[in-house]
């Protein structure tokens, strides 16, 4: 296939393929394949027309494609989800002065809440 004036080996995968314009090496090519959104196991052959339109029109103007909105893909982590309100006790001026120590939290009950590595062995 020939895009904007280089060839693209059919067989070739795409991020591979696209070293072959000047100025895009592995790293940016790389970048490409995820800013539009193309896996990086996809052969040049396995695109379909909206991709090729999609990364021609990126190649030859790359203002033109907005950024990827920002998506989380991961869950909230544990630290976040479960972490304990602050209390007015711990939040008040007198209890965080140098002398103060800090108590650590109880244990959880549940063991599901307790990490696989520090659970008891059954």
């Amino acid at each position: 296939m020939y895009l904007l004036g280089a060839h693209l080996p059919d067989h070739k995968l795409v991020h591979i393929a696209l070293t072959n314009f000047l100025g895009i090496n592995q790293h940016t090519a790389r970048r490409l394949c995820a800013r539009l959104q193309l896996h990086e196991t996809a052969k040049v052959s396995s695109l379909s027309e909206a991709q090729i339109n999609q990364l021609s029109a990126f190649l030859s103007s790359p203002s033109s494609i907005p950024a990827r909105s920002a998506a989380p893909t991961t869950p909230v982590p544990f630290t976040l989800a479960h972490r304990r309100k602050p209390t007015a006790a711990s939040t008040s001026p007198a209890s965080s002065g140098a002398g103060a120590t800090e108590a650590s939290p109880p244990a959880p009950t549940d063991p599901t809440l307790i990490p696989p590595s520090q659970r008891p062995s059954p």
